[in-house]
Formats: C-alpha cells, structure tokens, sequence
C-alpha cells in the first residue's frame, strides 16, 4: 500500500479490473509516513528560519533564534506534518478512499498460494483468507531499514533512528525533556 501499489491498483481500476490492494502495515507508504511529508515539511521550516536569520542578520540585532522559539517551530513542524498526513491519507490512500475507486483493501500480510492465488493473514484479528487473480498479481514490497546494529560496533547500546522512526521519535524526544536545550546539530 505504498506509492507503487497504490499507483498500479488505481491504474489497473481506471481499466475497470478488479483489483485488491494488500497491506500489513499503514497504507500510503513511505512518502506519506515517513519521507516526503514530513521531510519537506521540516525543509520548508528550515528555509523559513534560515531567511529569518539572514533579514535579522542583515536589518535587526543579529541576535539567534532562543530554544522557546525553536521548540514553537518544531511544534509546529509537527503539527503541519500530522496534518498533511491525515489529509492525504484520508483524500487518497485510506481503505475508504480506495474503496471508492472501486478498489478491494485487505489488512494483512500477503502469502502465494500459486501463481494466481495469494493467501491472506491478518496478523491483528488471525483472519485468513485467499484472493484469486485473474490477470496476475503486482508485487511492490516497499522498503525497510537495514539493522545496522550488527556491523556498528557500539550502536545497540545507544538510542539511534532510522527513516522509519526519526519523525516521531524526533518529535517525542523535544517534547519529554522541557529542560534539555534542543540540540542546533544531529550526526546523520
């Protein structure tokens, strides 16, 4: 239910085929949860506070943005980004909205059955289930962090993020600790 097999069921749905969109996880992918959304939402808010600093630099006191400010910033980074979510999952990419494209959802974790046929599991209720396909089935497994906690020496012992989780952990860890100044630099 990422960007590729939400783009080839609504594709294959324009030419009135029956399709069945599969998920195990949060429909709307990557670009919606974990990528884009968030990531231009925090760029635009950086190009915003780095021409704020460049006009005060130039025609106020030069003084830099205080850690209250920064943290009202990032709040509202957050908040722009849960926003644009939620719209655009609801808009195009949530079971309803697919449904209304003619398009079947299914919660789950996909599994073949044969060539044609692909057994459905869901690992929430236990339900099982087995969808046939007619003209064939669209594989678009999406992507997933590799665990580096094997190949870097230290790293399970300390608290790290990957593309998956950096957004809300991020986010989280700004606002348990009031007291900490926000920190002005991350090692990626």
């Amino acid at each position: 239910g990422g960007s590729a097999g939400l783009t080839a069921a609504k594709f294959a749905a324009t030419f009135g085929k029956s399709v069945c969109l599969v998920e195990s996880s949060r429909v709307g992918g990557d670009c919606t949860w974990t990528g884009c959304i968030p990531s231009k939402t925090l760029l635009a808010a950086a190009k915003r506070a780095w021409n704020w600093r460049q006009m005060n630099d130039k025609y106020g006191d030069g003084s830099d943005i205080d850690d209250v400010s920064l943290r009202k910033m990032l709040r509202g980074v957050k908040e722009e980004v849960d926003e644009t979510r939620e719209r655009i999952y609801e808009k195009d990419d949530s079971p309803g909205a697919l449904e209304s494209l003619g398009i079947g959802f299914a919660q789950g974790r996909a599994c073949f059955h044969d060539a044609q046929t692909v057994d459905v599991t869901n690992e929430v209720d236990g339900t099982s289930y087995r969808l046939n396909a007619k003209y064939g089935v669209v594989i678009a497994t999406g992507a997933s962090p590799r665990n580096f906690a094997d190949d870097i020496a230290g790293l399970d012992s300390v608290p790290y993020w990957t593309y998956e989780n950096v957004w809300d952990e991020f986010f989280d860890s700004i606002e348990q600790d009031q007291q900490k100044q926000v920190g002005k630099k991350k090692i990626i």
